[in-house]
């Protein structure tokens, strides 16, 4: 077993978990407040043409009716996990993620969703390569807009490729074969705690073991006022992420962090002067 941890991150890989040894899929959403849109999400799982999954909802103690909702949903292959308390997004994946019994954990942000041939896609493509870990391109869609934005994700990147580019993994575009890599936990960060576990992730394995496929498999929603909408904030985590997580030095820190706000200024005037342009 070989095990690393950080006071805020935990991460595991040859441990043995007790995981099906098919080819199951875990799907983990963690939800709050999301009754506009969860049910989308799941219904975009519940429609894959990939047979073998379960999904796993944890939901972080909304105030609305998410709860109400998705226990209202009569399907086997769902189990839902109310928190008592609000704990934040970290913590309501990180239960859903010990929940799960499936060789494969994917994830899904509770405004996102599939096309019906993601996983098909995903998990051939895995196989294919060899790889542990893949994400998909996906269109950015903000809901109070008519327009979509295709981000085109690179084949292979490695960590300082991540820390230069900022957090290109769209998190609802993820899976890994935990039958391999174990249960990955993610750091209880506010905001950014997945860019934290793939550039941990990432320093940890050969790019050969991280695919991206460059299918247009995963929706995801952007909303005004959601968390990954708040740019300040998450620039703050994100320099957080460097210095704390990745143990870099002040200098390298800022470095990475103004290439990376240069990137998204780019891309920011780019999406002005050409709605219809592609990112990446």
């Amino acid at each position: 077993m070989i095990a690393w941890r950080h006071s805020l991150f935990t991460w595991k890989t040859g441990v043995c978990v007790n995981l099906e040894q098919t080819d199951k899929v875990s799907v983990v959403i963690a939800s709050y407040n999301s009754s506009a849109y969860i049910t989308r999400a799941i219904h975009s799982v519940l429609s894959q043409n990939y047979a073998d999954i379960e999904i796993i909802i944890a939901d972080d103690a909304s105030t609305d009716n998410t709860c109400a909702l998705v226990s209202q949903l009569d399907d086997p292959r769902i189990k839902l996990i109310c928190l008592p308390a609000h704990r934040g997004q970290a913590t309501a994946r990180n239960t859903a993620i010990r929940a799960a019994t499936g060789r494969y954990i994917a994830f899904l942000d509770s405004d996102d969703y599939w096309l019906s041939d993601k996983l098909t896609v995903q998990i051939r493509n895995m196989k294919a390569r060899r790889a542990v870990f893949s994400h998909t391109n996906y269109w950015i869609k903000w809901e109070d807009e008519d327009s979509e934005t295709l981000f085109e994700v690179p084949e292979k990147i490695n960590s300082d490729y991540l820390l230069t580019h900022g957090n290109i993994i769209n998190t609802s575009s993820v899976v890994y074969d935990a039958g391999i890599l174990g249960k990955i936990y993610m750091p209880c960060f506010p905001l950014a705690e997945d860019y934290a576990t793939w550039l941990t992730l990432l320093n940890q394995f050969s790019c050969r073991s991280v695919l991206g496929v460059c299918r247009n498999l995963t929706y995801r929603i952007r909303r005004p006022g959601s968390l990954s909408s708040r740019w300040v904030i998450m620039r703050w985590f994100h320099l957080k992420v460097y210095l704390d997580i990745k143990k870099l030095s002040l200098m390298r820190s800022l470095y990475c962090f103004f290439i990376v706000q240069l990137r998204s200024i780019y891309k920011r005037v780019e999406k002005i002067i050409s709605p219809s342009r592609r990112a990446g």
